[in-house]
């Protein structure tokens, strides 16, 4: 119990002689603390004196930060030896690069109060959602669970991806079954969409199944219409299945399977026309492998002629030496 009396005490001397550090400076300091009165408006303060209860607003006037002129909120002391919301002071680094007192350093510099923080935590508040209806009023160390847990004033983000909505958290659940930005499965291909895309996803979806967009009365897959239309559709138009043998009748499917039953007889016709009009072709092609035939008969026995002459020619010198030899004996 002596101990801590001793720590409580030695406590309250350090915060004495830290705030009276802040306001006994300088005169340079006090210039630059007038200066973070005009600084204040652009830092949000998390805990404003009016938060605390009655009894204890008297006690927090001794915890202002000079940036955002609030209740310390997680304190920590720079280099300098000032202290600040941690978030304000981070913030003032991001912006100028150096502390209001125009020293640079980093985040890393700044040490958390613990002591400062105890003492705080300590004192019963109200709710940061006071005004809108909430009447939890508890301790500071149990306020950012009881936002982020419990309260029902609280305003928060829709948490579906996309929504930009913000609403108190007691109407999240209700808005969540309504939100544009629920995902919702799509009933023909399973693929999961938000609702504000499904209805742009189901005038294009590849599995949904659809008229046929010729009113052949015929249902299918959107996928599967193109090539019914080409392929099987009665309403299709199409030329005559004859049309290589010269029918140019052209109608839909369905009249042209009725041109097909009711010309037989013309169609037969101009089946034999092609027939025979192949067949001649055929004579002809064969007349002409005929005479090639011959033709490469004839080069065929010219070129045993011609070997024929080359032996020959082949044997007149010898004919001619041994011709010469008897005229030599004759003479003798």
């Amino acid at each position: 119990m002596i101990v801590y009396n001793i720590s409580l005490k030695f406590n309250f001397i350090i915060t004495l002689i830290i705030r009276n550090s802040i306001f006994i400076q300088s005169d340079q300091t006090i210039l630059i603390k007038k200066e973070n009165l005009t600084m204040s408006t652009s830092y949000n303060k998390y805990l404003d004196i009016e938060d605390f209860l009655p009894e204890n607003r008297t006690l927090v006037l001794d915890y202002l930060c000079p940036l955002c002129k609030g209740i310390y909120y997680k304190p920590v002391v720079d280099p300098c030896g000032s202290i600040y919301c941690r978030k304000c002071i981070e913030q003032c680094l991001e912006k100028t690069k150096t502390c209001p007192s125009g020293k640079a350093f980093g985040p890393q510099a700044l040490i958390t109060i613990d002591f400062i923080t105890n003492v705080l935590d300590k004192l019963e508040l109200f709710c940061k959602n006071k005004i809108s209806g909430c009447e939890w009023k508890g301790r500071l160390a149990s306020l950012d669970e009881h936002i982020e847990k419990e309260c029902d004033y609280q305003c928060v983000k829709c948490t579906n991806e996309g929504c930009k909505t913000i609403l108190r958290k007691s109407s999240l659940e209700n808005h969540l079954g309504h939100c544009d930005f629920k995902k919702e499965k799509c009933e023909h291909c399973e693929l999961y969409l938000t609702r504000v895309s499904l209805p742009a996803h189901l005038a294009e979806c590849p599995k949904m199944k659809i008229d046929c967009t010729q009113s052949c009365g015929i249902v299918l897959e959107r996928s599967l219409i193109d090539s019914h239309i080409s392929n099987d559709c009665r309403k299709s138009v199409i030329n005559c299945s004859y049309e290589s043998l010269g029918c140019d009748f052209k109608a839909t499917r369905l009249e042209v399977e009725q041109h097909l039953m009711e010309n037989n007889v013309k169609h037969s016709l101009l089946f034999f026309n092609e027939f025979t009009s192949i067949n001649n072709k055929i004579k002809n092609l064969d007349n002409k492998i005929d005479e090639v035939t011959k033709s490469l008969a004839t080069r065929k026995k010219c070129k045993t002629e011609v070997k024929k002459v080359f032996k020959i020619q082949e044997k007149v010198p010898m004919e001619k030496k041994k011709y010469s030899e008897e005229i030599q004996n004759n003479g003798k």
